[in-house]
């Protein structure tokens, strides 16, 4: 056992701290590895607000363990500067409207969740009316056809 020739309690500690959470070069190495995931971070085209919520969490989370605190104002901002340009209009909404350094990550979360469920929804009417026309025009050119 690694900790058997240690001579006292200092010791013991001093290793079973260096084995389970590294040299400080080795911390620093991951707080940089953590600092640079979070500063490329941003919302993948495929990914739901959810799943870009998790990893980010995950993230901060890391960094929080190595000793990098991030504001409240600071994560708040990061997800709304990571969000692609078809949330436009509710990044400007929400920055004027709400204290970034008071509004909670879980608001932001519950209103970036409804504002893209009320885009999909309005996709999908729009698919559906835009196939009603087919459909209506396709009936129109068969109704011709059997006039003649």
């Amino acid at each position: 056992m690694r900790v058997s020739t240690c001579s006292n309690g200092k010791e013991i500690w001093d290793r079973l701290c260096i084995t389970y959470e590294g040299t400080n070069e080795v911390k620093q190495s991951c707080l940089n590895i953590f600092l640079h995931d979070y500063e490329l971070f941003c919302l993948k085209p495929s990914e739901s607000i959810s799943d870009m919520y998790t990893w980010f969490t995950q993230i901060v989370t890391s960094l929080h363990a190595l000793g990098r605190e991030l504001s409240n104002y600071e994560k708040v901002n990061k997800i709304l500067r990571c969000l692609p340009s078809s949330f436009d209009a509710k990044i400007t909404v929400i920055t004027e409207s709400k204290d970034l350094n008071t509004y909670s990550i879980d608001n932001l979360l519950g209103s970036l969740i409804a504002f893209k469920q009320g885009v999909n929804q309005r996709n999908l009417n729009a698919g559906e009316k835009k196939k009603e026309k087919t459909m209506a025009l396709k009936a129109n050119k068969i109704n011709r056809f059997f006039r003649v």
